[in-house]
């Protein structure tokens, strides 16, 4: 019950940054080292959500309630499928959080794009992406690797075949 209750909790707060609906299945919290765990998550309507994640694992690191931030050690996220369509510009009328989140390292296994719609008409898919991003305050993209089976690009009057795509890279003095 008690999870239960910590999974609407959840999803009510996320609901209220997403601007949408947001659904989640289960929650652990352990305690050493500390994690938050949620299973089955999802953000848009329940027919046919826009993002879909089997499991985030989030450990937070540090709160600097005089500088606003928290900082999250480590995201991992599992079983992604993204099928949405951007909107075509951000609302200027919104005010900024009071709130900075700072998330050093984030780790994305087993991520598909099925459909992903940026406002020029360009569509994205991709399968089969396993993605590592580090970084800190100082150095917010410190190193990246990125790995994809397939990727399919669709651009108005281009025609482009699928590809798989694998790289990485590390900041250093004169940038990335």
């Amino acid at each position: 019950a008690a999870r239960a209750w910590l999974a609407g909790q959840l999803a009510g707060r996320l609901e209220g940054v997403a601007g949408q609906r947001v659904s989640v299945g289960d929650v652990r919290l352990a305690l050493f080292p500390l994690r938050l765990t949620m299973h089955r998550v999802e953000v848009g309507p329940p027919e046919d959500p826009a993002l879909r994640v089997g499991s985030a694992e989030v450990a937070p690191g540090a709160f600097r309630i005089a500088d606003r931030e928290v900082v999250v050690d480590h995201v991992r996220l599992k079983g992604v499928r993204v099928n949405t369509q951007l909107p075509e510009g951000r609302d200027q009328g919104k005010q900024g959080n009071w709130l900075r989140v700072i998330v050093e390292q984030v780790e994305v296994e087993d991520l598909q794009v099925a459909r992903l719609v940026v406002p020029a008409g360009i569509v994205l898919g991709v399968d089969d992406l396993d993605l590592l991003v580090t970084g800190s305050r100082r150095t917010p993209l410190a190193a990246a690797v990125v790995r994809a089976g397939a990727v399919r690009l669709t651009v108005p009057g281009l025609a482009a075949p699928p590809f798989s795509l694998q790289g990485g890279g590390k900041a250093g003095p004169g940038g990335v």
